[in-house]
């Protein structure tokens, strides 16, 4: 059963390997944690907000990065009405610094909501 959600979320998740299953977290607007169309947990407000400011903060929206490796990391979200996405090899040294920081924030406030 999907959830009825806000327009703009923002997706990250990691896969590959050798089944090549996907893990999916979706953030919407409203604070919502769903993963395989299901609530896992509610953010806060703030960290939503903050969330969303860094996209523009980190300057997400003017890097295109779709170099996914054998095991990959990604970031999607949809913001004002425009769906982009960045992928990445887990084990590279060469992806862009602001990607790693934007996904392990994200990772944390999803870590400390379902707790």
């Amino acid at each position: 059963m999907n959830l009825i959600q806000t327009e703009e979320f923002i997706r990250i998740g990691n896969g590959g390997g050798f089944a090549g299953l996907e893990t999916v977290f979706t953030i919407y607007r409203n604070g919502h944690i769903e993963q395989a169309g299901k609530k896992l947990a509610q953010i806060k407000d703030a960290d939503t907000d903050q969330l969303f400011k860094n996209i523009t903060a980190l300057e997400l929206d003017n890097i295109d990065w779709n170099r996914p490796g054998n095991l990959y990391k990604f970031i999607e979200y949809k913001q004002n009405n425009r769906i982009h996405r960045l992928t990445w090899d887990s084990n590279s040294n060469e992806v862009i610094d602001n990607l790693n920081l934007f996904y392990n924030y994200a990772t944390y406030l999803i870590q400390k909501s379902s707790k």
